[in-house]
């Protein structure tokens, strides 16, 4: 039966399912006293952020200032956004976990600060009493030092920016002018590194370029539209992964094993390509980035694999699924690494081509964790395009190959570097991770943690372990 041809059934409502909302239209009293030294300390907190501010924004272009919220101001309903925007400093974005960023110039912050002295209505003093800190948005924040006054860790980051990479230059929302910087904004940086390629994301922009020299960094660094500076992530297949991990089927027997494939959906692969007789049934198309000898379609062949009759690969195990699945193969990873700006064209250019395909299966990750602790933009590329083509991303947590490998229940003295590695934090995919059995010597059979897995949110002990 057709949508057309079902049935409406009308279910009348009653005066009972209608509740009004009870106390709205109240201001909340402030989180704190609003007095005159707290008045006195966020108006000093905004000239000196009006002091830092780079020299374009002192001359009357837009700059950032972070707002740092107190611990009760987390909430949607108590962040003060409406009150920063009503006063010249509307919120365009957030850092760090309970940062705000307001897009200013130095008048904006004069009129924030004449404000805040002078206003004495309920919504006002609440608006104030939630905000802890104001500061500018300094270097620290382009390199992503972890807090202000680290030198150490910029240093670090332009030694590591300095060895011949490429380099990724996040701009501010502000600087979006139809899919990308103003002519003005590109000459002025182009002026100081070559840009290779652009990619808005998101309602910014990521530009990739090349930096010769530390000094052009630390210039880059001095354009007000720039957020983050950060060498060019790379992204490749798990590496140690060899054929004793699992069974080599071979062309003969795989058709006896494997349920048929009619009717079956398609999932889409990106990875280092799908290379087997065997799989050839179940491919409904390829499209392909990387050719011989910079190919090794080892890992894809097996995600290939487990796509397509996970259950019968491995003995019939009820553990895995017995659906099966036809494969749409693009192979955007090499033998070796693929950068970040590469490896998102070549995504876009896939779902551009086969639109008809809805899963995309993303086992890669980045061989970092993600830092700063924001949504990395590789991340946020991929919501977007899941927004556009309206597609899931089911994405890899990432390796972690460190030693000591995790013990199960986790140990602290793995973070921070365990935390998820991109492209594992986007927000529209669901993100996978290994699991294994637990030991017969630890009780009733269970699963836990690989001691490969990395960190997420989603990490709970099973039960029996």
């Amino acid at each position: 039966m057709s949508d057309l041809e079902k049935p409406i059934i009308r279910v009348l409502g009653t005066p009972a399912d209608y509740l009004r909302k009870t106390g709205g239209g109240k201001s909340k009293p402030p989180l704190a006293p609003v007095t005159a030294a707290v008045r006195d300390r966020l108006i000093a907190e905004l000239e000196a952020a009006k002091s830092a501010l780079p020299l374009g924004a002192r001359q009357g272009r837009s700059a950032a200032l972070v707002v740092k919220l107190k611990p009760d101001a987390l909430a949607k309903s108590n962040r003060p956004n409406d009150y920063l925007e009503a006063h010249g400093a509307p919120v365009v974005g957030a850092g760090r976990i309970g940062e705000l960023i307001s897009q200013v110039t130095p008048e904006s912050i004069t009129q924030l600060q004449r404000r805040i002295r002078e206003d004495e209505t309920k919504g006002g003093l609440f608006a104030i009493s939630t905000v802890a800190h104001f500061r500018a948005w300094t270097v620290e924040s382009i390199f992503g030092a972890s807090e202000e006054g680290a030198r150490a860790e910029i240093e670090s980051a332009l030694a590591a920016l300095d060895a011949g990479k490429r380099v990724a230059i996040e701009l501010f929302p502000w600087a979006d002018t139809e899919g990308g910087p103003s002519r003005a904004l590109a000459n002025e940086l182009g002026e100081v590194v070559a840009i290779e390629q652009s990619m808005p994301i998101a309602g910014s922009t990521i530009l990739y370029a090349r930096a010769s020299t530390k000094e052009q960094l630390i210039a880059l660094s001095s354009i007000p539209e720039v957020r983050h500076i950060s060498v060019e992530p790379e992204y490749e297949a798990p590496r140690g992964f060899a054929p004793q991990s699992f069974k080599v089927v071979q062309g003969a027997s795989f058709p006896e094993i494997v349920p048929p494939v009619e009717g079956a959906p398609t999932v889409g692969v990106f990875d280092s390509g799908i290379d087997s007789p065997a799989l050839d049934p179940y491919l409904v198309n390829r499209v392909i980035y990387e050719v011989p000898p910079d190919t090794d379609h080892l890992h894809g062949t097996f995600v290939g694999g487990l796509i397509a009759a996970s259950r019968a690969l491995n003995d019939g195990s009820e553990l895995f699924p017995l659906e099966s699945a036809r494969l749409l193969d693009s192979t955007v990873l090499s033998s070796g690494v693929v950068s970040e700006g590469a490896l998102l064209a070549r995504i876009a250019d896939t779902l551009q081509r086969h639109p008809e395909v809805r899963v995309w299966n993303c086992s890669f990750a980045s061989r970092a964790a993600n830092h700063p602790p924001e949504f990395g933009q590789f991340a946020r590329a991929l919501d977007q395009l899941s927004d556009q083509r309206r597609v899931l991303f089911v994405v890899a947590a990432g390796n972690y190959g460190s030693v000591p490998a995790r013990a199960w229940p986790s140990e602290n003295h793995h973070w921070p570097s365990d935390r998820v590695a991109m492209s594992g934090s986007a927000s529209r995919a669901c993100a996978h991770a290994t699991w294994k059995p637990c030991p017969a010597s630890s009780g009733p059979k269970g699963w836990h943690s690989s001691p490969l897995r990395r960190r997420s949110a989603a990490t709970v002990r099973q039960p029996g372990c």
